[in-house]
């Protein structure tokens, strides 16, 4: 089950990135080591040029696994050291060969000039708002309304639910065509949105190439997810912008959504961002490969890069005491949740 886990954003392997402060840099080798490193890295991309694409792929296909334990299963298997090596070996082999770099390499998460402004790009499927009430009479009026219309419809079939806490971030769509990050915006006002595709191509927690699970990569598919920032990140954030004499945010909800929308990428690098997927909006001309949102939340998970909410619930009749369980379980280290009630 997937959790969330603190990082510094592309700190493993990407050149733009900012550094690590010392206390995280404990693995760091002396500038004469680092140099000695270099020369081998070197060495061996010469060597490994001569397998072509081969090699490139092998490297990509095993960066994208320690990136997927490094920051979605928070349990690498390779120090530090053995990641950069990989990582250096593979900027090394696309610089000599330019043609096999691809939009979905490793390599490319950080890239691009500045923009001058964000594009206006048409979702996939409408963004739909949720209703909000804090009334256990409402739910039960809402489960009432429900089952009569079930009855009409289709009678027999048993009601279920899929209850999962809301997030307090920035909603996103993440458009995949035949498993590559193709196109991302923000939500907007439901129907179009802003295009910020390079900005969250340097959120390390979104894969820029889904991997195979149990279920074969679909040939398109929009997923709609939420972008946050963890307490934690957000009050180092604004101690930095303390420190700098610059204005802190107001919430980490507000530091996330102006981070997706910063003109600069390499700003969004710097910010300790998440996104965690909860619901497919689309399957392209393909029939919808799932029939509740019990298995959206299964589908996505399968995919074993997307983060997915651990502590989801299938129940029947429990819906209010799921709330306020998860109302009461909050930690100070999560953005301020709600409960969100779906019927599936």
């Amino acid at each position: 089950m997937a959790r969330m886990i603190q990082f510094w954003p592309m700190s493993r392997g990407q050149p733009t990135a900012p550094q690590r402060p010392p206390e995280a840099n404990r693995r760091q080798s002396t500038a004469n080591a680092r140099g000695v490193r270099d020369a081998r890295d070197v060495r061996a991309a010469r060597d490994a040029a001569a397998a072509g694409p081969a090699r490139v792929d092998e490297l990509r296909r095993e960066i994208r696994h320690h990136d997927y334990l490094y920051y979605v299963r928070d349990a690498p298997e390779v120090s530090d050291e053995q990641y950069d090596r990989l990582f250096r070996e593979l900027v090394a082999l696309e610089e000599g060969s330019p043609e096999l770099r691809t939009p979905d390499s490793p390599t490319q998460r950080v890239a691009g000039q500045p923009l001058a402004s964000f594009p206006t790009v048409e979702h996939a499927a409408p963004m739909l708002s949720l209703d909000s009430d804090q009334d256990p009479a409402a739910l039960r009026r809402f489960d009432e309304r429900l089952r009569r219309a079930l009855a009409e419809h289709r009678p027999g079939e048993a009601v279920a639910y899929v209850l999962e806490p809301k997030l307090d971030g920035a909603s996103l769509e993440l458009i995949y065509e035949d498993g590559v990050l193709t196109r991302a915006s923000t939500r907007g006002d439901g129907r179009r949105g802003e295009g910020v595709t390079q900005n969250v191509r340097t959120i390390p927690a979104v894969p820029l190439r889904l991997r195979e699970g149990q279920r074969a990569v679909p040939a398109f598919v929009a997923v709609r997810g939420e972008v946050i920032m963890r307490a934690e990140g957000f009050d180092k954030l604004n101690e930095s912008l303390l420190a700098a004499g610059k204005e802190p945010f107001a919430s980490p909800r507000n530091a996330a959504a102006g981070a997706l929308r910063q003109l600069d990428p390499q700003i969004t690098a710097a910010r300790p961002l998440d996104l965690y997927a909860y619901d497919i909006l689309s399957w392209g001309e393909q029939a919808p490969a799932v029939a509740s949102q019990w298995e959206v939340l299964a589908a996505l998970a399968d995919r074993r890069a997307l983060l997915v909410l651990d502590n989801c619930e299938h129940l029947l009749d429990e819906c209010a005491a799921f709330v306020q369980a998860v109302l009461a379980a909050r930690r100070v280290t999560c953005a301020p949740c709600t409960g969100r009630c779906c019927g599936s």
